[in-house]
């Protein structure tokens, strides 16, 4: 064998094992971040405040973290829109960070209609740091994290009756269905992000979310959310009336408008029903009056009509004696 060939396949084993070191280490890292997290859950959850004066009568909008406003991950990405370092229990962890599109826009223009909570199963060490970068504006009234979850079946579940507000008016917004198990009639069910640039998913919720904050009872949002984007009606209450939402109209009007401009469309109907059978009947009557007071003039008609002349079904035996007469003279 050639010096050159066992060179090459030294080198080759080299690579070999020093990719496996990085991977070994990489998941040993992960699994160390993971237990650190199991053992952050023991931390005395934080109270929920009231609803302050800013919010106050709005509806709540809970907001998953990971997956659904952003994307992290500990292997190296090329084109992270930020990297993270962070330090927990003398552990150093270096995390790139991709944010979803419309990430800003989003929590903005909710902000104009909601309470709005971010509500992760992660650590604050990691959250904190993630959720300075995406809300800058600080729009989000208040961070949860794992210490506010509950354990159902051994997964972490976010249980929206811990957050000390009317359950009709919380809508969560999550990438794990686990996460509104128990609520699920509250949730929205957002597909993951990892790195699509043409990602819409949060400003397609926009208009619908603007919608529903109006609503007496957002429950069940997750159909309401489909029936929008079948652009189906949607039946709703306001302030105790029942409305209809259509899309395609796009506006908001009451049901029992609805039904009276259904009854008086069908009455609408029914009126020029009669009048087209009263015109239709009207045509082909006879005016005996007409008949009656001829002119001099129209004696002739008068009296072919009553020879039968006029007639289309003309008796053969007329023309027959007509003949006769023609022959004799």
């Amino acid at each position: 064998m050639r010096t050159s060939n066992i060179i090459v396949q030294e080198e080759q084993k080299q690579n070999f094992f020093v990719s496996l070191y990085n991977q070994l280490k990489s998941l040993i890292k992960c699994e160390c971040f993971k237990s650190l997290i199991t053992l952050s859950y023991n931390q005395k959850p934080i109270q929920i405040p009231k609803q302050s004066l800013q919010h106050m009568g709005r509806k709540t909008l809970v907001i998953d973290l990971d997956e659904t406003l952003v994307h992290s991950s500990f292997n190296y990405i090329s084109d992270p829109d930020f990297i993270l370092k962070i330090k927990v229990m003398n552990a150093n962890y270096t995390i790139y960070v991709r944010i979803r599109p419309g990430v800003e826009e989003f929590l903005m223009k909710m902000a104009e209609f909601y309470e709005i909570f971010i509500f992760t199963a992660s650590i604050c060490e990691y959250a904190n740091p993630v959720i300075d970068r995406i809300d800058s504006k600080e729009v989000c009234a208040l961070r949860l994290f794992r210490p506010n979850c509950s354990i159902l079946n051994g997964v972490f579940v976010k249980d929206l009756q811990k957050l000390q507000r009317s359950i009709n008016n919380i809508i969560i917004i999550d990438n794990t269905h686990t996460s509104f198990s128990l609520q699920p009639k509250n949730a929205i069910h957002i597909k993951n992000y990892f790195d699509d640039p043409s990602d819409t998913e949060l400003l397609d919720l926009i208009p619908f979310l603007q919608l529903i904050s109006t609503f007496d009872d957002v429950r069940p949002v997750g159909e309401y959310w489909k029936q929008y984007v079948r652009s189906e009606k949607i039946k709703y209450t306001r302030n105790g009336e029942q409305y209809i939402y259509d899309r395609n109209r796009n506006e908001s009007y009451e049901e029992m408008d609805a039904i009276n401009q259904s009854i008086n469309q069908i009455k609408d109907n029914q009126t020029l029903l009669g009048k087209q059978q009263l015109k239709l009947q009207t045509n082909f009557a006879i005016d005996y009056d007409e008949v009656n007071n001829l002119t001099e003039n129209d004696e002739d008609i008068q009296f072919r009509n009553e020879q039968g002349i006029n007639s289309p079904n003309l008796n053969k035996s007329h023309f027959n004696e007509i003949d006769q007469n023609d022959q004799n003279l």
